[in-house]
């Protein structure tokens, strides 16, 4: 008499497949592998982002492609808030990043920035430095001469600088006035336009925009050069001179 179980009858059994076996074992040693090495030749693919965290959780640090605008950046956070500390990337005006190196207080606020616009000089913080006027003397008719001058190591790659021109006397009836960047040579790399004045009392500003070489460079100097028209004496009182970025410069064009 039988269960009614079939009996069991040995036969074939299914084989794992030995390749897929292979390549799983070939991933484990990868694997193992990578979790071995330190990451000084490590690289981060088309896409891809590198994190850094600190022990509190915060984000610490990352590489890659940015969230907010898809560019490739580096970036360090503050442990305290996540927020940016530093960046490092090639900048984008498009979301208002002309920078390629900026440096950001807690408050999130640009505190030093190269100007990735120009290609050199700062961004932030925009320099002021100090133009002395000249003593008034006799001046003659179409003789070209200094007003006021700045003796300083610039660092923002451009300036933009105001004067107040008073006090003409004797056969002075007006005068044409204009701003200029000389080097340690003694040669007048830029000079702005010239603005015509009359009588009385007048305000002139211009901005220009220095070059490469005059950045961090020693002996280097401003001046606003005045022609007379007519000969007597005058005053110059130098209002403003301060650091500006090249993109303001650009938009001040009526300045140029």
């Amino acid at each position: 008499m039988t269960s009614g179980v079939p009996q069991y009858r040995p036969g074939p059994v299914a084989q794992p497949d030995q390749g897929l076996i292979d390549r799983i074992r070939a991933l484990e040693q990868v694997v193992s592998e990578l979790q071995k090495r330190d990451m000084n030749r490590a690289t981060v693919g088309q896409g891809g982002t590198f994190r850094g965290f600190y022990d509190n959780g915060q984000l610490a640090f990352t590489f890659g492609e940015d969230i907010d605008d898809g560019v490739r950046k580096v970036r360090m956070n503050y442990a305290s808030t996540g927020g940016v500390a530093f960046q490092v990337g090639p900048g984008n005006p498009a979301v208002d990043e002309p920078e390629q190196f900026k440096l950001v207080d807690q408050n999130g606020a640009k505190v030093f920035a190269t100007d990735g616009y120009a290609g050199y000089g700062l961004a932030e913080p925009s320099l002021s430095y100090f133009m002395g006027p000249v003593d008034s003397f006799a001046r003659t008719n179409g003789v070209e001469d200094f007003l006021a001058e700045c003796n300083a190591m610039f660092y923002n790659p451009a300036v933009l600088s105001s004067i107040r021109i008073t006090g003409m006397a004797g056969g002075i009836t007006g005068a044409s006035v204009r701003l200029v960047a000389i080097d340690a040579a003694g040669i007048t790399q830029v000079s702005s336009s010239s603005a015509v004045i009359g009588a009385g009392i007048s305000l002139v500003k211009r901005v220009i925009l220095l070059p490469s070489n005059m950045i961090n460079a020693q002996n280097c100097k401003l001046q606003w050069k005045i022609t007379p028209t007519g000969s007597g004496t005058l005053q110059g009182w130098p209002l403003t001179c301060k650091g500006m970025t090249k993109a303001y410069y650009e938009t001040d064009v009526a300045s140029h």
